[in-house]
């Protein structure tokens, strides 16, 4: 099986389909708990993405071979499904 060529995130895609990636953060914003922390906190979407890109880049050092850009886009975009059709 053939990997995947990377193509650019917004390629071929029209400002119209590129603007409805805020409709998903609205959805994300506004949903009351994500999941629960090790010291029993809820924790909103937000606060789950802002943690996530703090780990990302606090281990940027060891992920060095991989492309620091993408890693911060996955740990923004990651939770965008979930939070429009829910777990």
């Amino acid at each position: 099986m053939q990997p995947t060529p990377y193509r650019e995130p917004n390629e071929h895609r029209t400002t119209r389909q590129r603007a409805g990636v805020f409709k998903g953060g609205r959805a994300a914003q506004e949903r009351a708990a994500h999941g629960v922390t090790t010291t029993g906190r809820q924790e909103d979407t937000a606060a789950h993405t802002w943690r996530l890109c703090l780990m990302a880049m606090t281990f940027e050092r060891e992920l060095a071979p991989l492309d620091m850009t993408r890693i911060l886009e996955f740990c923004v975009l990651h939770d965008l499904g979930e939070a429009i059709h829910g777990d």
